[in-house]
């Protein structure tokens, strides 16, 4: 029950996102599915993009030896997949939890190599399976959406 209220979540996303941009699927910006998701849902309470190329090159990890022999290997994988110098969107759903939490919490990743990003995922023990157009992993309070040039990222705690 609980995988397919995740699935049923990620394909209307999926169905918002698609039949809201007017542009050929080929020739879409990443901002233009954000756009239309937003377009699209009126609980959504916060919106923003993060630059994490520059959130990780402040922390300056290559300095500390030891914290870049655990993450360099990892960053690397992880950027095969991704484009980097795209933001990643994110967009928070209301409520916003007496625990200052937000129901569901989308994140927007533009994907350069869609088989190269699942790779990465895959050797860091998500498993996917093939819904539709869409590489999809279910777990818990994570659902990840994979297909073509766009990851959704869904964050939602059991029971919201």
């Amino acid at each position: 029950m609980k995988i397919s209220i995740k699935l049923t979540m990620l394909a209307l996303l999926g169905i918002f996102i698609i039949s809201s941009c007017g542009k050929d699927q080929n020739q879409r910006e990443i901002n233009e599915y954000v756009s239309a998701f937003l377009k699209n849902n009126d609980s959504i309470v916060m919106f923003g993009a993060l630059d994490i190329n520059a959130i990780i090159n402040k922390t300056n990890y290559t300095k500390e030896s030891k914290i870049k022999a655990l993450i360099s290997g990892q960053l690397k994988e992880f950027r095969s997949g991704i484009e980097e110098k795209s933001p990643i969107y994110f967009a928070l759903q209301g409520p916003i939890t007496s625990d200052k939490n937000s129901s569901s919490t989308y994140l927007f990743l533009d994907v350069k190599n869609e088989d190269s990003l699942i790779t990465s995922l895959q050797q860091n023990g998500y498993s996917f399976a093939k819904v539709g157009d869409y590489k999809v992993h279910t777990d818990d309070d994570v659902t990840i959406g994979i297909k073509k040039d766009i990851a959704v990222v869904i964050l939602q705690k059991e029971g919201m």
